[in-house]
């Protein structure tokens, strides 16, 4: 399978470098400068940030709002900075990939939210000294008023009676230190919106360099299918990290009373970001070495030249098409007017319920984070299973 844009006149040097898989003067030949060695990478690196950042967001929302006071609001704004920063990204990110060779844009993808994976799970370390710390001495029931689970470490917090959980972490102890774990957070979050920007806008012209038209319609629908399933995978994986205790705590030091499934339990919910961020970096070193399949900057005039000799054979096709397709106007414009519509609510709703669903199970049905997860992961999952096919087919 050889990639569709080729340029002539060219060097031997210019042609190794663009179209033979390698870093500098180490290119190597074969079935790794092969497109679909190519494309199957580039799959790997969207299932990757799928995995480590959608899942990882949606299944941890819940446990992150217990770690930083957060409110609804806040938490949705936690996940809303990560389309924000698309929405900034996109252009540069768009008008650059058409200068430069796109394997490089990709590299820096993973690299970007590698970063971003490391600043969120770093807020879990900010002053943990200040942090409250849960008198594991008490033994008592939790749900009686007298209990203090709470013990705070500021004297005139520690003097008081019936010192309850909210007295003690939102008047005391939302210091300068929570404030600065809170910013690492959404900062992370937004550069992980940055550095997803390369596999949208510069993976999709890039596959259809590297397949035939008739396949890149298909190739390109397969991509984004791949993505999907990481997303409702990441949530589903992300879940088990939630079982561990947060300080790694043994079992036989935990209160009896601490289960997974109580509200003051707080998850390992930092550990993913690590360990996926580190999946990234290793990924984003793979995929540096693509070929680029074009030399940057000469790929438009290539395609302006087949398209300006193709397009005497397609006027003379139009004509025929015009008349077929008179009967099917109307339903083509009333499509055309209702798919955005339909885009714009789809994208709306899987935003506002897929973070959210996880929070609606724990306390509506008082199960633990991770079964609420694992949960939501299915739900999701089961939409790329049934919803695709059903949707190729009501829409023929």
């Amino acid at each position: 399978m050889n990639p569709t844009t080729t340029i002539g006149n060219i060097n031997s040097d210019l042609y190794s470098k663009y179209y033979f898989y390698g870093w500098g003067r180490f290119r190597y030949s074969g079935i790794l400068s092969e497109s679909l060695f190519a494309y199957i990478i580039l799959c790997i690196c969207l299932f990757t940030k799928n995995f480590s950042v959608n899942g990882a967001n949606n299944a941890v929302i819940s446990t992150v709002e217990r770690v930083f006071y957060l409110n609804s609001v806040e938490s949705g704004l936690f996940l809303a900075l990560y389309d924000l920063a698309t929405v900034f990204s996109a252009p540069l990110v768009g008008y650059l990939g058409s200068l430069y060779s796109s394997p490089i844009f990709f590299s820096l993808n993973m690299i970007i939210i590698a970063i971003g994976n490391v600043l969120i799970a770093s807020s879990n370390f900010i002053d943990r000294n200040n942090k409250v710390n849960l008198n594991w001495n008490n033994t008592q029931n939790p749900f009686t008023s007298n209990n203090v689970l709470f013990q705070c470490y500021n004297e005139s917090v520690r003097t008081r009676e019936n010192t309850t959980d909210s007295i003690c972490l939102k008047e005391d102890y939302l210091s300068i230190a929570e404030k600065n774990a809170k910013f690492l957070l959404y900062a992370g979050n937004f550069i992980n919106g940055i550095g997803s920007v390369a596999l949208f806008t510069i993976g999709v012209p890039y596959i259809e360099r590297i397949f035939p038209r008739e396949k890149a319609a298909y190739c390109q629908g397969v991509y984004f299918a791949v993505g999907t399933v990481g997303g409702t995978l990441g949530i589903v994986a992300t879940g088990r990290f939630l079982l561990l205790y947060t300080k790694f705590t043994s079992r036989r030091h935990i209160p009896s009373w601490l289960t997974s499934s109580h509200p003051l339990w707080i998850g390992c919910w930092w550990l993913p970001y690590f360990i996926y961020g580190s999946l990234c970096c290793l990924m984003s070193l793979v995929v540096s070495g693509l070929p680029n399949y074009g030399i940057p900057g000469k790929l438009d005039s290539v395609r302006n030249s087949t398209t300006e000799i193709s397009a005497v054979a397609s006027a003379q096709q139009q004509s025929i098409r015009e008349q077929e397709n008179d009967s099917k106007d109307n339903t083509m414009v009333m499509t055309c007017l209702k798919k955005p519509e339909i885009e714009k609510i789809l994208r709306i709703l899987l935003k506002g319920f897929v973070p959210f669903i996880t929070k609606y199970f724990e306390y509506q049905h008082q199960l633990d984070t991770s079964t609420a997860t694992l949960i939501t992961g299915a739900i999701a999952l089961l939409t790329v299973i049934i919803g695709c096919p059903a949707g190729a087919y009501f829409d023929e």
